[in-house]
């Protein structure tokens, strides 16, 4: 006997030499880094005539199942919150045995102790088995992996054996390694019992073993999509048998921009094939590749229609400020770890979060390791073993192990940063209460988040949790601008702190309306809304000067990039409050639209907001004619950048390819405002601290070439000092609003140390050295300590706009002598 273990093993020993499977002898894999995955792949032009035929359809309907009525199954699917579209789907099956899976297989279920189907495996066991097309949306823990594994390791038993050069019948796809792990590990044991054999194949991991397994031949392959074209390109497997095809998570697959690898892959497939797809949502852009890949299928969902957190979680959510966090997250886990289940993953933003604060806690005396995508497969690895035994109970962890980590007995789950959106918010707290067990979630979230508090509400509506006062507050203060970030605002008052303190706060809603045109032709709505709110205290006699000089400003901003600034025009508006404003308008090719609107709101929102403290309002140093005022900016902004591009371009560009790619490059900034707050001692000048970080902050972008846009950055060849004196005259010290991108890149130091008005306070009081003079050493800045550290700001980013502005720069000078040649009648 050869030495294989099983039947099929036998069965594929025809006296060929190894490599026997999984593509050509052409040797090593080519060390060459293909710039466009997959574009050595040739999409197949299947004939379905050619093709040798195969079986799909094993179901055999149990007699226990075929008596039962349609009565009987609708008040299961109510039960279980099953929805199902699509036609002639099969009943649902109440019990393993129901379902005619091979002994060998309920032999393993047996083992693992499993009582009863769940939901999705009860509808998707019949759909798969029937030979289906099927789409399967369902919460995390919901028991998806078996619900496709299973009837795979049938179809594949029903097909005949693997040749030499024959890649996998049953084809995977899987986002991330570890899910891909995951898979494979629960694939294994049903795989030894059925004599089948599985691999995993995915990057950051050696190709060699991943090449042997498919050489020698596996009927499942789980894959991610970056290594499987890795291997497809260079011949080292094949698609030719594939005939079971499934796309897990597909969502996530779509957030993390797979779509392209995908469709290749796919294309490499036979047409007849059996596809499942499974999703935990089921946005629009998933529903387009189900209609893409599947034919005439069955949807199955789990729950609500719409996107819903598991049931058996409980979800308190606190409302804070970012410096509150770590106090607040310290206290948590005290309370956590006294608890005999106490399995934590603790959820961050970003990779540098993730390693900060794992060296804190683990400095602290918390066993906690971190997890991000920058981390070797190796370590990571190695982390999620000593998480999963208990050895280090407290997971750090970006979002790359918010979907399809399955570690049955986390028990707690914390959002120290709050996710992007509320479908990543339900993924992470999915990490807990897996199967019927029952999780906590907590989570942070802190004014900076309010354009998620109105989804947040639904989930826990939805839920039926408790909602904390504090995020209904958020929902109504949102409507007034952003005077949430004031509040502090009147204790400062009290505090008779130095004439002149300035605070920028903002908000953003999304542009929900489809605008008409002056022509009566609908436009297409532009990225985000975006609302400014400058809040400022002066005198009754000078504040009406502010929003003139507001427009003024916006205008000349907006008109340097035009070629023709009669483009740009304002006139007066006054809403149904009586409020009196400025619009901002941009004659576009299809009619004039407006592109900003300033409010001078004056003191009339403050007073309205804390009615009771009038007196206080106005005191100022016992000086009654000093009020706090606000001016709000607001405008869609992505829709003045295409005012900018269609300016800077029309005339210059004649390339429409070179005009499409440079629209892409700026919209792809997202110039949504964000907030510096900048604090003036008007009496003895601006603290060194201060002029420090805004002389800093100047110099970096001037020596990185940027013009900071949409913004009120002062670029003119003037001193720092005749700039000072500019901005003393209407009690700012130096107004800065920049994109959310380059705060995300660095820039966020500064705005976490020096926007809390506690901090403000503490810096203004500092006397300041007589004459200092301060230039900023290239890649330095102050941390939030005061003392030097490496400036963080974001090169990549840098890098972008430093290119974008070149070429905006090259096509203003071509436009320019384009402009000259042609004299003064054109």
């Amino acid at each position: 006997m050869s030495g294989y273990s099983s039947d099929r093993d036998r069965g594929r020993d025809r006296g060929f030499g190894a490599p026997r499977f999984g593509g050509s002898r052409a040797g090593p894999l080519s060390g060459k880094k293909f710039g466009n995955p997959g574009e050595k792949l040739v999409k197949k032009k299947w004939n379905l005539d050619e093709l040798p035929k195969f079986e799909k359809n094993f179901y055999q309907e149990h007699p226990d199942l075929a008596r039962r009525t349609a009565q009987e199954v609708e008040t299961y699917r109510r039960s279980k919150e099953v929805t199902v579209r699509g036609h002639n789907c099969p009943k649902p099956v109440l019990n393993f045995y129901e379902a005619n899976f091979p002994a060998n297989v309920m032999d393993v279920i047996a083992r693992q102790n499993f009582t009863e189907p769940t939901a999705i495996q009860a509808q998707g066991w019949p759909v798969a088995l029937s030979g289906l097309d099927m789409v399967g949306v369902a919460q995390t823990g919901s028991g998806k992996t078996l619900s496709y594994l299973l009837p795979a390791i049938v179809h594949i038993n029903h097909q005949p054996f693997l040749e030499r050069g024959d890649g996998p019948i049953c084809l995977v796809l899987a986002p991330t390694r570890e899910l891909a792990q995951q898979v494979q590990q629960v694939a294994a044991e049903y795989c030894r019992a059925c004599r089948l054999k599985s691999t995993c194949i995915y990057g950051g991991a050696p190709k060699g073993p991943q090449i042997r397994d498919l050489e020698r031949g596996v009927e499942i392959c789980i894959a991610t999509p970056g290594r499987l074209i890795d291997f497809l390109e260079c011949g080292k497997t094949n698609l030719r048998r594939t005939t079971y095809l499934v796309l897990d998570e597909a969502d996530r697959m779509l957030d993390m921009g797979f779509e392209p690898q995908i469709r290749k892959i796919v294309d490499q497939i036979r047409p007849d094939r059996q596809t499942l797809m499974w999703s935990a949502t089921w946005p629009k852009e998933v529903r387009q590749l189900a209609e893409d890949f599947l034919k005439d299928y069955i949807h199955i969902n789990i729950g609500a229609l719409e996107l819903s957190a598991n049931h058996n979680i409980l979800q308190i959510v606190d409302v804070c400020h970012d410096v509150e966090k770590d106090e607040k997250l310290i206290r948590l886990m005290e309370e956590i770890m006294s608890e005999k289940e106490n399995k934590t993953i603790v959820f961050v933003e970003t990779k540098r979060r993730c390693d900060e604060l794992t060296r804190k806690m683990r400095r602290d005396g918390w066993p906690a390791m971190g997890i991000h995508g920058d981390k070797s497969q190796q370590e990571r690895d190695w982390v999620l073993n000593e998480f999963k035994h208990g050895k280090a109970p407290i997971l750090i962890a970006t979002d790359v192990a918010s979907r399809g980590l399955d570690v049955e007995d986390v028990k707690f789950v914390i959002n120290y940063d709050y996710p992007n959106s509320s479908e990543d918010y339900i993924h992470r707290i999915g990490r807990t209460a897996r199967s019927t067990k029952t999780g906590t979630a907590y989570t942070f979230f802190t004014p900076n988040n309010i354009k998620q508090v109105s989804d947040l509400i639904s989930v826990l509506r939805e839920a039926n949790q408790a909602i904390n006062p504090k995020l209904l507050q958020l929902v109504e203060d949102r409507g007034s601008g952003a005077l949430e970030h004031y509040v502090h605002c009147l204790d400062l008052v009290n505090k008779k702190l130095p004439y002149g303190l300035a605070q920028i706060g903002v908000c953003f809603h999304p542009v929900s309306e489809t605008k008409q045109t002056p022509d009566g032709v609908k436009s297409q709505s532009i990225g985000e809304k975006t609302e400014a709110s400058l809040v400022w205290f002066t005198s009754a006699r000078t504040a009406s000067q502010w929003l003139d000089f507001w427009l003024r400003h916006r205008l000349l901003w907006w008109r340097k990039f035009a070629v023709s600034p009669s483009n740009f025009s304002s006139s007066d508006c006054q809403d149904e409050e009586g409020r009196k404003g400025n619009k901002l308008y941009y004659n576009f090719p299809w009619g004039k639209e407006p592109i900003e609107t300033l409010w001078n709101l004056e003191d009339r929102e403050l007073l309205h907001m804390y009615p009771g403290n009038v007196s206080q309002l106005y005191g100022r140093d016992g000086r009654k004619n000093v009020v706090p005022s606000v001016l709000s900016i607001n405008g869609d902004l992505d829709r003045g950048m295409l005012a900018y591009l269609y300016d800077s371009f029309q005339l210059t560009e004649n390339s429409f390819t070179r005009k499409k790619n440079l629209h892409r490059k700026v919209l792809k900034l997202h110039p949504c405002l964000a907030p510096i707050k900048v604090a003036l001692d008007m009496g003895r000048g601006p603290t060194v601290e201060l002029r420090q970080v805004c002389q800093g902050l100047f110099n970096e972008l001037l020596e990185n070439g940027i013009s900071v846009w949409p913004g009120y950055l002062e670029t003119a060849q003037s001193s720092l000092e005749q700039l000072y004196s500019k901005y003393d005259e209407m009690s700012i010290l130096f107004t800065v609003l920049i994109t959310e991108a380059t705060l995300e890149n660095g820039l966020i130091h500064l705005r976490s140390r020096d926007t809390t008005m506690k901090e403000m306070m503490h810096i203004s009081k500092k006397a300041t050295p007589p004459e200092f003079v301060w230039t900023v050493p290239k890649e330095r800045h102050l941390d939030a300590g005061g003392q030097s550290g490496k400036w963080s700001g974001g090169r990549s980013f840098w890098k972008q706009i430093q290119t974008l502005l070149k070429e905006l720069s090259h096509a203003d000078q071509c436009g320019r002598k384009t402009h000259a040649s042609r004299g003064p009648s054109q």
